[in-house]
């Protein structure tokens, strides 16, 4: 058996190193799915265990039958460890969540930026909404006694018609009403709090007066110029541009993406172009690209630079020194620092003569974004893009001889041909390896994708991304007036791309929610398919089977109740029914995890309490709303044949001897599962028994003091 693996293992070659991210992205994986916090025991035997995979390591060198084999057990049990480790570091070193007062409060705070929201698409007088971002915030009591300075930042919804000239770093107060990050819609749905733990969020606020600007802005760091660079390309794109044309130029070149429509978002999502309002790898390219071919022919139409000079070498240096510049001036997001950590592989290794892109590269920062950040192995942004990119560098891998073979043809298949088919190619591998993550996330599968970014990528590479480029170079001379307005026109053209595409026929079907097993085995099958060598490697498609079917395997719950108690659905028909109303962002969840349409409640719940039937199981639901149906004022002859009471209201108590599940349960636990297994029991399961007692986890008891309570106007 050893000797079989030697000679799988040896067959293998360097893609060996290829696996040391997956494998500490299984130990940071492990950490986060766990339901409670590591003990010493844990720790310590996670540190033994490196200790001895180090050990092994040096030990099978020695060992020359099977010294390949120890060699990757040793990787095995060094590398989980230290990605389960590294999860742990990372969610410790975390400043703590603070207990925000539930009354409304005076706060300070320094501006660190300054968002632009699009109005409300149904308000009847469209004004410009502002939100910014404050840190070192001071909450101030009702005595005006001051807090400690929050270790967190919060963001700050301003009032619609709040006309203060704000700039970054200013101090700032106002009376807001603040808000603790969400829990989750549902017991296993996306984790608000451990996304706001991470980012180093306390929340959010609701301004409930004007700002009153106490100082103007002292330190001016990097970051502020920055930021104040940003603001001020949006402001010049805003006053050529209008709508949302002008909100997709903003994202591009300088990352600001809060003014992007829902519809906007809707459009891109289901046609598949949603990549295109991420600045990601696609954006970097192109800019290193239009860099490289305009600074070569710049330096090549000079005979004496192009015969003394390094044309090539300047061309990329420079190059990836304005892709640094780019990915600064957006944000420095996830995804674009993935790519720029990319193209510092791949610059260096054409100057060194090398391979310019190869899964070593990319193992390289992968490496290093999971160990500086082991929270974002969880990240739809990270698992998209290293999908993609690795599916991309081993399909180009494997059909390089054929389109060689396509270019020696004819001169049509050269400059025609097999530009089409390479373009076809690239959107079909990229999209294929991210489209299960994305049915995964998002829960929608859009068939169409191909075409549309057959389209819209060369667009965004010929047209939009150069001229944007020229727009911001021309920016300071008052020049930019022409090539942005170009660029809009370019832009209308995609969005009117991703709307014929995302009004298509079945241009993007529902899926219900993938569990995180799922997911896991789409991950193990991908890594499969792109980094073994041999036979083996198919397994990897029956992985992907199986993940992708997820959605259908896994038991789903015949009844959700909202984390505040206020709302109610249950699947019957086909349809999901929701109520009291089925609007807003937790139906939203609700029904992108079912994948079914939604339904108001039954007549029968009009008057505040009804009953229903799940799979056999008769249910009595009492809602938050003042009961007035007057059949059930008397009990007895409704509690008869009951499994379960849900009573949402904060009133008495109905039917006491049968199971029963309250509003103070709601309020303790958080978000409510009802399950029916196989034997049609009634399986309850709240969120905070699914996430477990972890450091991001907030619990929703109320603080010892109250406060005093609003006012009528707040």
């Amino acid at each position: 058996m050893f000797s079989i693996l030697e000679n799988r293992f040896a067959l293998q070659g360097k893609r060996l190193f290829c696996w040391s991210p997956v494998l500490l992205g299984i130990g940071i994986s492990f950490y986060f799915s766990l339901k409670n916090e590591p003990s010493f025991y844990s720790l310590s035997t996670a540190i033994l265990c490196c200790l001895t995979g180090i050990s092994l390591r040096f030990i099978a060198t020695e060992i020359h039958p099977y010294a390949l084999t120890l060699r990757v057990f040793s990787a095995f049990m060094t590398l989980i460890p230290v990605g389960f480790l590294a999860g742990y570091v990372e969610s410790h070193t975390r400043s703590p969540m603070p207990l925000l007062p539930y009354q409304a409060v005076w706060i300070e705070g320094v501006v660190s930026q300054i968002e632009h929201l699009p109005p409300y698409p149904l308000a009847k007088i469209q004004r410009d909404r502002r939100r910014v971002i404050l840190k070192e915030m001071i909450i101030l009591d009702p005595w005006e006694v001051r807090s400690k300075p929050l270790r967190r930042t919060m963001r700050v919804t301003l009032k619609p018609h709040d006309t203060s000239q704000l700039e970054i770093g200013q101090r700032i107060k106002l009376k807001a009403l603040l808000r603790l990050p969400s829990s989750p819609a549902y017991p296993g749905a996306f984790d608000l709090q451990r996304d706001a733990w991470f980012a180093n969020k306390a929340g959010s606020a609701r301004a409930l007066s004007k700002i009153a600007i106490i100082s103007s802005p002292s330190t001016m760091g990097v970051e502020y110029y920055l930021t104040r660079l940003r603001e001020h390309i949006s402001h010049h794109i805003h006053n050529v541009l209008s709508g949302q044309t002008a909100a997709i130029a903003s994202t591009i070149l300088s990352g600001e993406t809060v003014s992007l429509s829902v519809q906007t978002r809707q459009d891109f999502a289901a046609s598949g172009l949603a990549h295109l309002l991420a600045v990601a790898g696609l954006h970097l390219g192109l800019v290193m690209g239009f860099c490289v071919f305009t600074l070569r022919a710049s330096l090549a139409a000079f005979p004496k630079l192009a015969l003394y000079w390094p044309c090539r070498d300047i061309a990329y240096l420079v190059a990836l020194i304005i892709g640094a510049v780019y990915v600064a001036l957006t944000g420095f997001h996830l995804p674009g620092l993935r790519a720029l950590g990319m193209a510092c592989f791949v610059v260096l290794a054409l100057l060194v003569g090398r391979q310019a892109l190869s899964l070593r590269s990319l193992t390289f920062v992968a490496i290093l974004l999971e160990m500086t950040q082991p929270s974002r192995v969880l990240d739809v942004s990270f698992q998209m893009s290293f999908a993609a990119v690795m599916a991309l560098i081993v399909g180009y891998e494997n059909l390089r001889d054929p389109l060689s073979r396509l270019k020696q043809k004819t001169w049509l298949w050269r400059k025609g041909g097999v530009p089409l088919i390479m373009l076809a190619l690239t959107s079909l591998l990229a999209g294929a390896a991210t489209l299960p993550i994305s049915m995964a996330h998002f829960g929608a599968f859009q068939p169409w994708f191909v075409i549309a970014n057959m389209v819209a990528v060369p667009l965004m590479g010929v047209w939009i991304m150069p001229l944007g480029l020229i727009a911001l170079a021309v920016m300071p001379l008052g020049l930019e007036v022409f090539p942005l307005k170009m660029m809009g026109v370019g832009i209308d053209i995609v969005r009117s791309l991703a709307s014929l595409m995302a009004h298509a026929p079945l241009a993007s079907l529902a899926v219900p929610a993938m569990p995180s097993w799922g997911l896991m085995l789409v991950m193990a099958g991908l890594s499969l398919l792109c980094l073994w060598r041999g036979k083996e490697r198919f397994i990897g498609l029956l992985c992907l089977l199986i993940g992708v079917s997820s959605p259908w395997l896994e038991s789903t719950p015949h009844l959700l109740i909202a984390p505040d108690g206020s709302l109610v659905s249950f699947r019957a028909n086909h349809h999901l029914y929701i109520g009291p109303k089925s609007k807003g962002y937790i139906p939203d969840s609700w029904m992108r995890a079912f994948a079914l349409r939604s339904k108001a409640l039954p007549s029968d719940c009009a008057g505040g309490m009804c009953k229903i039937n799940l799979s056999g199981k008769t249910i009595l639901l009492v809602l938050p709303r003042k009961i007035t149906e007057p059949g059930f004022t008397k009990e007895g002859h409704f509690c008869d044949g009951l499994d379960l009471v849900v009573n949402l209201s904060r009133g008495r108590i109905f039917c006491p001897r049968i199971r029963y599940l309250g509003s103070a349960d709601v309020r303790r636990e958080g978000a409510w599962a009802l399950y029916l297994s196989g034997k049609r029991e009634v399986y309850l399961l709240s969120d905070r028994e699914f996430r477990g007692n972890r450091p991001w986890v907030l619990t929703s008891s109320a603080p010892k003091d109250p406060g005093l309570p609003l006012a009528k106007s707040e």
